[in-house]
């Protein structure tokens, strides 16, 4: 029969592939930045568009002014 230390030692080393809380808080943080910067470009590119429409939208009233 084995020793309760060898029991303990042969458990420990059976499960150092499982992720730990700090792990799983790890990731939750780079989630959480992931998700910031999608934000920030979708801000930026709500904006951007927009722009472009109005830019669009003048052009095309400059060239009706013309033909007009």
């Amino acid at each position: 029969m084995s020793s309760i230390e060898e029991r303990v030692s042969h458990l420990e080393g059976a499960h150092e592939h499982l992720a730990t809380k700090a792990d799983v808080e790890e990731v939750n943080t780079r989630i959480a930045q992931v998700e910031a910067k999608i934000a920030d470009l979708k801000a930026d590119l709500t904006w951007r568009v927009a722009g472009l429409q109005l830019a669009g939208l003048a052009a095309v009233a400059a060239i009706m002014g013309f033909l007009g």
